[in-house]
């Protein structure tokens, strides 16, 4: 039916109309409707709210605002709540935050409905007696010196309130309550609203376009005309819109007509116009590329982008220019974009549990610095540590460390967990848990990809599952009746559910995309005494390497028959010296080969999988593994199975592009040359170089019991993966290397810089507690020096055992034995590193006999 088709109604009931039309549509879609007051009135007279009825049973919420005591809204809240109207309190003499917060002229907002809304009227608000407390009701007027009538009979007669109690701060009664509250009306006598078109002195004319919207035009047959270069005679026009701040007096008017140009009025031009506008554009370098123009001299500054993550990234980039030049930001056109578009950073949460505020806080510092993806390592042999309904066990049991006698309780205790279960070592994520933080890496443009490691590394998990399947044959044994169908979830069953289970958790939040099975360090012979390989004809007499691929491939076709696709550890895939065939696989398959210590045959891998059609991500141990310590020294914390150290250095200074650049020393400290890896060959390359998508940082978790050593061991290399994620550094196309590293090693001082000056105090601010290296110390001649590894941060010397420390001073020193303690001291926190000892010895000719440099073991 067309409104042709309808009653001919008035105004009011064309509203009507419509509003009950919405209503029929909205019950037939099974959804609620709400609006504001006016939007449900019957009329204006004498308004009262449609009859429910109307409304073809839909469920009707309400907010009612207009409780506008000059206007006799005040009981608008009891009516619809009375006719059976959900309400929503949005009343505006102090819930309407565009109204100033003091009378004054100099305050922001307008006052249409009130004459002020601050803090304490919000907080006395009280919205059980909306007109009535204690039997009584309060009035007030805009303006002192106005008088106000009450009505309780719908209007049909008014009476004065005595001028004694009129905007009186004591409650005087006005109104004695009989029941619960009295329906009255309030009003005004001296009227404050004369706003509207007219026309003006001076042979202009104020013209209405809609709402509260204005324009002014010449009058014809009375405006004189402007000379050029002159001024009309002042025009005076009283503006009754409750507008009294200089600041509601909107900016940047401008002239037109037809056929003409706009052109501003200067005199209007005002600062609030500075601003910073967000445009799309097309084919500007991807998803995550954006350009930024600053224009100081028209207050702008322009982030264009192709996609939000773009636009996002440029603000990154613009709130780290404010901060560089102290508020400030100079004239300046950026175009950026990254070098991967899969930046990651993968924690281990299984080891060591970290708590959600931790991962949080983690994923603000991720987005600051453009990381996009987050590996979530949730499972192993240690623990498990995400629910997945329908599995309790998985979460009450394999989620604890303690030592029992019962297998029902918990898990081995490991990694310094202890034999109580309240260290970090248990402890899991709920489903609301795990949700908040796929929302809070969602809105910072970061996927969240979860991993649960399977077959190997999955202890914690068969320990619950053989300990149901115990159960299991317990009940059958004993004529239990028909056992729940949750129970029977061995082996591909239980994966299958849990890959749906993990699926259902990010679908309202983050839809998943990937998920991570691990496959990686399975042991031979984990299938020798697996019930179904023996009684499998198929499978019976496979080796470990044989049956590993059968389990892959039956976990790929779960993955993708769901529509996902599949992550996975390079020694998943990978048999017989070379990558399984992608064939193998229905989806996208995202390799991590992250085996390429020097030394092995491993260092190829990668470019084996990229020419194989895998996605590669390059988490390599040599450079990305940042379980591995700091420096070489046993203070250092950190494994060194794959490599001596990784410093933020050593991780800014890899060059992906090419991985057998790379090669350095071995995890025992010697050199490694390229002939001792591929001989007298070429080493081998990536054909297909648009597989390999992007860099990974791996922080396996089982030295990081506490939020400062899980800090410590991520920053500031950290930074450094981002760097080297985003920017393909000049002289990475270098192909000598004594060139490339001299130009290498000034790059770094120059980033170096960056991180003593502004990214650590930063980081700081934000309290994440970044490794704060020991400082350097030497004697040369009789001179005593110290340096540390980034400025800004401060070395401390002392001299007596570490009792006092000082501010140290470079200084000569006497002929002799000297012993001195060192310590690093961060710009932000105060924050110390771990000292070092320096003994010298001064010969009499001022030389230096030896100097003996230690860590004192004493102090943690």
């Amino acid at each position: 039916m067309t409104i042709e088709d309808a009653p001919r109604y008035e105004w009011r009931g064309l509203k009507k109309y419509f509003v009950t039309r919405v209503a029929e549509i909205a019950a037939a879609k099974k959804v609620k409707l709400s609006g504001w007051d006016d939007g449900f009135l019957n009329g204006q007279s004498s308004p009262e709210p449609i009859p429910i009825s109307e409304f073809s049973n839909a469920e009707l919420f309400v907010n009612t605002w207009n409780n506008i005591w000059e206007w006799g809204g005040g009981s608008n809240a009891y009516k619809f709540a009375n006719a059976g109207f959900k309400v929503i309190l949005t009343q505006a003499t102090n819930l309407y935050f565009d109204h100033p917060q003091e009378p004054d002229p100099e305050e922001r907002g307008l006052y249409w409905a009130t004459r002020f809304t601050d803090t304490k009227k919000v907080f006395r608000f009280m919205p059980e007696s909306l007109l009535l407390e204690n039997g009584e009701m309060q009035v007030s007027t805009t303006y002192p010196g106005l008088g106000v009538e009450v009505s309780k009979d719908n209007g049909t007669s008014w009476q004065q309130v005595p001028e004694e109690i009129v905007n009186n701060p004591n409650r005087s009664t006005v109104v004695k309550s009989e029941g619960d509250w009295h329906s009255v009306k309030l009003r005004t006598t001296f009227s404050l609203y004369g706003a509207k078109a007219s026309k003006l002195s001076c042979g202009l004319s104020i013209g209405h376009v809609n709402g509260g919207l204005f324009y002014i035009e010449p009058t014809p047959g009375s405006f004189p005309g402007i000379p050029a270069m002159q001024s009309l005679n002042p025009c005076i026009y009283n503006n009754k819109w409750w507008m009294v701040s200089r600041t509601d007096n909107m900016p940047n008017w401008f002239v037109t007509a037809p056929g003409m140009l706009e052109v501003n009025i200067v005199a209007t031009a005002q600062d609030s116009s500075k601003q910073i506008k967000f445009e799309m554009k097309q084919n500007i370098g991807g998803s995550d590329a954006y350009e930024i123009n600053i224009s100081p001299e028209t207050h702008t500054v322009v982030i264009q982008a192709q996609e939000a993550s773009g636009a996002f990234y440029g603000a990154q980039t613009l709130l780290s220019l404010v901060e560089d030049n102290d508020r400030q930001i100079p004239k300046a056109t950026i175009k950026d974009a990254p070098r991967f578009g899969y930046r990651g950073v993968m924690l281990d949460v299984a080891r060591n549990f970290k708590p959600k505020n931790w991962i949080l806080k983690f994923i603000d510092v991720m987005a600051t610095y453009k990381l996009n993806k987050l590996h979530l390592h949730l499972s192993d042999d240690e623990a498990w540590r995400i629910e997945i309904p329908g599995i309790p066990e998985l979460t009450e049991i394999a989620s604890k460390r303690c030592h029992s006698e019962y297998d029902d309780e918990c898990v081995v205790p490991q990694l310094g967990s202890g034999p109580d279960t309240d260290t970090l070592g248990s402890g899991f994520y709920t489903v609301d848990d795990y949700r908040e933080i796929l929302d809070y890496a969602m809105s910072r443009h970061i996927e969240v990809i979860p991993e649960i490691d399977m077959p190997g590394h999955s202890a914690a998990a068969i320990t619950v599952m053989e300990k149901r399947e115990d159960d299991i044959d317990f009940m059958e044994s004993h004529a239990y009746g028909p056992l729940p169908q949750s129970w029977l979830l061995y082996d591909h069953k239980f994966v299958e559910r849990v890959v749906n289970g993990l699926k259902e958790i990010h679908r309202p939040v983050q839809p998943l995309r990937i998920f991570h099975m691990g496959g990686d360090e399975v042991a031979r012979g984990s299938w020798d005494e697996s019930r179904e390989c023996f009684d499998n004809v198929d499978l019976r007499g496979k080796d470990t390497v044989a049956l590993q691929r059968v389990f892959m491939n039956r976990v790929a076709r779960i993955i993708s028959d769901k529509g996902l696709n599949l992550g996975v550890w390079e020694d998943g895939v990978y048999a017989d010296d070379k990558p399984n065939p992608i064939t193998d696989f229905k989806s996208d398959v995202f390799v991590y080969p992250w085996n390429n210590r020097w030394g092995t045959n491993k260092v190829k891998r990668s470019s084996e999988f990229a020419d194989a059609g895998y996605k590669v991500i390059l988490p390599l141990a040599t450079h990305l593994y940042f379980d591995m310590p700091q420096e070489p020294d046993p203070e250092s914390r950190g494994h060194y199975w794959a490599t001596r150290f990784i410093d933020a250095h050593k991780v800014f200074g890899l060059m992906p592009d090419n991985i057998f650049a790379n090669v350095d020393v071995d995890r025992m400290g010697n050199s490694v040359s390229l002939e001792d890896l591929c001989g007298n060959a070429a080493c081998p390359q990536p054909n297909k170089t648009e597989n390999i998508i992007g860099l990974q940082a791996c922080m396996w978790a089982e030295v990081m019991r506490t939020e400062e050593q899980f800090h410590n061991m991520a920053f500031p290399r950290l930074l450094a993966l981002a760097e080297r994620a985003w920017h393909r550094a000049n002289w990475e196309e270098i192909e000598d290397w004594s060139a490339r590293d001299a130009y290498r090693n000034s790059d770094w001082e120059a980033f170096a810089d960056v991180l003593g000056y502004k990214e650590l105090p930063r980081l700081e601010k934000k309290q994440v507690l970044y490794l704060v290296e020991p400082p350097g110390a030497r004697v040369e001649g009789n001179v005593l020096m110290t340096n540390t590894r980034y400025p800004n941060h401060l070395v401390e010397i002392s001299m007596d055992g570490g009792e006092t420390w000082n501010e140290f001073q470079k200084q000569s020193l006497a002929n002799g034995e000297h012993t001195f303690h060192f310590r690093t001291k961060s710009p932000v926190l105060g924050r110390v590193s771990r000292p070092i000892e320096l003994i010298a010895v001064v010969e009499g000719d001022g030389r230096a006999g030896s100097a003996v440099s230690s860590s004192p073991t004493s102090w943690a």
